[in-house]
């Protein structure tokens, strides 16, 4: 396994700049790719429902404690 790593790692010091040009133009087509997702594709229209406030709050209260374990220095915060 280390080898192929190897090979790869000596193929991409080598070819930096084809490489990045390369991982450029596929992100370039990761958002043309969802554009035209929306354009061709047409979806049954559904009914709007109403929020469920427990789930969305929890979700809030869970980001809000990821993001604040994240920035400081906690013993075991990652």
């Amino acid at each position: 396994m280390s080898l192929i790593g190897g090979e790869l790692a000596y193929i991409f010091s080598k070819n930096c700049e084809v490489v990045l040009m390369i991982t450029f133009m596929i992100t370039l087509f990761v958002p043309l790719l969802s554009i035209l997702g929306v354009i061709l594709f047409k979806l049954n229209i559904v009914a709007i429902l109403s929020v469920n406030n427990q789930i969305l709050f929890d979700g809030l209260i869970l980001t809000v404690f990821i993001v604040i374990m994240g920035y400081n220095n906690i013993f075991y915060s990652q």
